[in-house]
């Protein structure tokens, strides 16, 4: 629970926000990350409704309820969730009736995907049998995964006369819950911790933490730069990790990882990168992070490296991450690449890409999208521990997103269909 004490305070003195910056945050030890011409500042602002980053709470069993699988963005879920044997079957596929899927989301016996073309929409299929259950279209919608918590989909829309905001819908009827005005276009998929959602924004870039019963304002985080993005939240231990970008032509280079504790309502902490930062996952009390370049891990207490992939073989590429206890997964376009959680070793990589549908599952790494050297698309599992291939299955299309629920394997491919593959 927050402090109530700080809150009546905040309300007394009005604009009483807690505000920082970073200066001079280039790595003069390193020529090869940019130095930057600017600070990054921030407030964080405090509203009514009590939020929480603590997420102990695992997905329920089978399921696969956000874009990274659980708050801290791990993207890796245990055995169960995975089919029982390879080679994959095809059981079912289905279309979405338009183009560009995201990650679609399995929980509370749902299936939930998003299309972000015009008129898109946000649709409830039957993930056993891939039966459609209604869609539903409030305006556009933006290009992030939805969620799933306690009998509601979470989802952000855009409007250009309205401005965006966030919705909360029931899952068995699509009747809107609640609505949450916000302050920018959504570019980063919502995550549940709890019973707080957390978002990110682009252009007004922001983190915002609202209560998931009734969508009221916790925390606001807002970076001063207009040129910059929110591209990613992770929770965990207390923090929201909030990986954002430059996204103009000034800042094309820059990225920085926050440390915000809700409860405080304060920034603990920031990590300049050396790039934009793609994807965010915390175990074990370190974030690993990828800036499209290299990956990195840092303490999560401090945010001091721990390794970085930078010192070792070059440029990674990688725009994904799971992470293990002991092996963190980066997906590139056209290859897997694994590390070692603890050092960065590199362990083995495989020529299919990572890059839109990364998952693990137990002791088998799912990745589906173009394969190096072929002109074609597949999905793949290979084994955890050393990269050996399980089981290849070609895609008739480029895949936007995936999960693995169920017992089966969710894939989304850029024409609008849904495949569902298992064991028959």
């Amino acid at each position: 629970m927050k402090n109530v004490g700080r809150r009546r305070a905040l309300a007394v003195f009005g604009s009483a926000l807690v505000g920082g910056c970073v200066t001079d945050f280039g790595f003069t030890d390193d020529e090869r990350r940019p130095r930057t011409p600017e600070s990054i500042e921030w407030t964080v602002e405090d509203g009514p409704a009590d939020v929480t980053a603590d997420s102990d709470e695992r997905p329920a069993p089978g399921s696969w309820p956000m874009a990274g699988y659980d708050p801290a963005g791990t993207a890796a879920a245990p055995a169960e969730n995975a089919p029982e044997r390879v080679p994959l079957e095809r059981t079912w596929s289905e279309s979405t009736g338009q183009n560009s899927p995201t990650t679609p989301v399995v929980a509370d016996g749902t299936l939930l995907v998003v299309t972000t073309r015009h008129d898109a929409a946000l649709s409830a299929f039957d993930p056993a049998d891939g039966t459609e259950r209604w869609s539903v279209t409030h305006d556009d919608i933006s290009h992030v995964t939805p969620a799933i918590d306690d009998g509601a989909g979470f989802a952000p829309w855009e409007n250009d006369g309205t401005g965006s905001h966030l919705s909360a819908v029931g899952l068995s009827d699509s009747e809107r819950r609640w609505r949450r005005t916000l302050p920018a276009s959504v570019s980063a998929s919502p995550v549940i911790a709890g019973d707080t959602v957390f978002t990110g924004h682009e252009f007004d870039p922001t983190a915002l933490a609202v209560d998931a019963e009734s969508g009221e304002l916790g925390v606001r985080l807002a970076l001063s730069d207009p040129g910059t993005a929110v591209r990613c939240v992770a929770v965990a231990d207390g923090r929201a990790y909030v990986g954002a970008a430059g996204s103009n032509s000034d800042y094309t280079n820059l990225g920085w990882v926050l440390a915000l504790d809700p409860d405080a309502g304060a920034v603990e902490w920031v990590y300049p990168t050396g790039g934009p930062v793609a994807d965010l996952a915390v175990r074990g009390g370190t974030v690993y992070l990828t800036d499209g370049s290299e990956v990195s891990a840092l303490d999560a207490d401090d945010g001091e490296v721990e390794w970085t992939t930078r010192d070792r073989d070059g440029p990674v590429g990688a725009e994904s991450l799971a992470v293990t206890g002991d092996t963190v997964v980066a997906g590139a376009y056209e290859r897997v690449t694994a590390f070692g959680a603890s050092s960065g070793d590199r362990l083995w990589s495989v020529p299919v890409s990572g890059q839109n549908v990364l998952a693990c599952a137990g002791d088998t790494v799912f990745a589906a999208g173009p394969v190096a050297d072929e002109d074609t698309d597949a999905l793949a599992a290979v084994a955890l521990a050393d990269g050996t291939e399980r089981s290849r299955r070609a895609l008739d299309a480029e895949p936007t997103g995936g999960t693995v629920a169920a017992g089966s394997v969710f894939v989304a491919t850029e024409y609008g269909t849904l495949h569902r593959f298992g064991t028959g």
